[in-house]
C-alpha cells in the first residue's frame, strides 16, 4: 500500500502521461509561457492550502473538510457568475445538489 506522498508522486506521473492525449499539447505552450512567479505563487498557494486542509481534519474530522468543501464549490460558482458573467450549467446545478443530498444524508447517519 502507498503512502499519500508516493501515491501523489505516481499519480502526477500518470496524469502527465495521460494529458497529451486528453488534452492536447494546449497545456504545455500555456505553461511555457507563464513567468517562474506565477507558477511559484500558485504552488506556494497549493501547498499551504494542503497543509490547512490537514490541520482542518487533524482539528475536527474528514466531515468538516468535505462540507466545507461544498461552501467553497458554492462560493466558486456563485464568484463566478458575479464577478465574470459565466452561466451556471444545469449540469453543474444537478452535481452539486446531488452533493449536497448526498453530504445531508451522511451527516444525518455519522451523527
Amino acid at each position: 500500500m502507498l503512502n499519500p506522498i508516493n501515491l501523489v508522486q505516481v499519480c502526477a506521473a500518470i496524469n502527465l502521461l495521460v494529458l497529451p492525449f486528453a488534452e492536447g499539447f494546449e497545456p504545455f505552450r500555456q505553461a511555457m509561457s507563464m513567468s517562474f512567479w506565477i507558477f511559484l505563487s500558485n504552488a506556494s498557494i497549493a501547498f499551504l492550502l494542503n497543509v490547512a486542509a490537514v490541520f482542518l481534519i487533524g482539528v475536527g474530522s474528514g466531515l468538516i473538510l468535505t462540507l466545507a468543501g461544498v461552501f467553497k464549490d458554492i462560493l466558486l460558482i456563485a464568484g463566478a457568475v458575479i464577478l465574470f458573467g459565466k452561466p451556471v450549467s444545469l449540469f453543474q446545478i444537478a452535481g452539486e445538489l446531488s452533493f449536497l443530498i448526498s453530504s445531508k444524508i451522511l451527516v444525518l447517519n455519522v451523527v
